[in-house]
């Protein structure tokens, strides 16, 4: 029995998953939070080594019990990050939309709210071959909202100072301290003593060092 999967819609608590069994419609509601099954779709389908070109793990997630369409849409995801033209959008591809219309009043962290408006963009920039194929909903202030705190994202990464660790102290010297630490004194002396030494086994070596400066 395949399950098709024709539509998908992910808003702020959740996603909707609306496919096709034998001809009846069915509704699976999935939770933004991946847990185990994200896991298991990345094991299954070895989509650890796909770090290279941006896919939405939601939507993938709604197409894991369907492997044809979830590898249509890892492909098309793919060709869509290498080529600079368009490309053909199979008919397998359900339509996508995203219901962020209660997005920023949502529990959502705006780091969280911020990802899945970015996403969105990503995803109908994919698309953007098949009109209508992906659809984002989104008020035109919500959407100058996004684009402002996107911006000031990208800018507060760019100007973030790292700060060295903070170095020791150095310690204050006392002169007259040291020259009354009588383990400090026998070390002075035993260099001064070798110096002495030094100078008594070859005098002209250093008598002509002397001349030549």
């Amino acid at each position: 029995m395949v399950k098709t999967v024709e539509e998908i819609i992910i808003k702020a608590d959740g996603i909707d998953v609306i496919s096709n069994i034998n001809g009846v419609n069915n509704v699976t509601q999935l939770s933004l939070e991946s847990g185990e099954d994200e896991q298991n779709i990345f094991e299954r389908y070895n989509l650890n080594t796909l770090n290279n070109y941006p896919f939405d793990m939601r939507i993938a997630r709604a197409l894991s019990n369907n492997e044809e369409q979830l590898k249509d849409y890892l492909d098309i995801c793919r060709r869509a990050h290498y080529s600079k033209g368009k490309i053909s959008i199979l008919d397998s591809i359900p339509h996508i939309e995203y219901d962020l219309k209660d997005l920023k009043n949502s529990s959502l962290s705006l780091e969280s709210q911020l990802d899945m408006y970015k996403q969105a963009n990503i995803t109908k920039e994919i698309f953007k071959s098949k009109k209508g194929i992906a659809e984002i909903k989104l008020s035109l202030i919500d959407k100058a909202y996004y684009a402002i705190q996107e911006f000031l994202a990208n800018r507060k990464r760019e100007t973030e100072v790292h700060y060295l660790a903070a170095g020791q102290n150095n310690i204050i010297r006392n002169l007259r301290e040291e020259l009354k630490n009588p383990e400090l004194t026998a070390k002075t002396n035993e260099v001064s003593n070798q110096y002495k030494e030094k100078q008594h086994e070859n005098p002209t070596k250093e008598n002509e060092e002397r001349e030549v400066v």
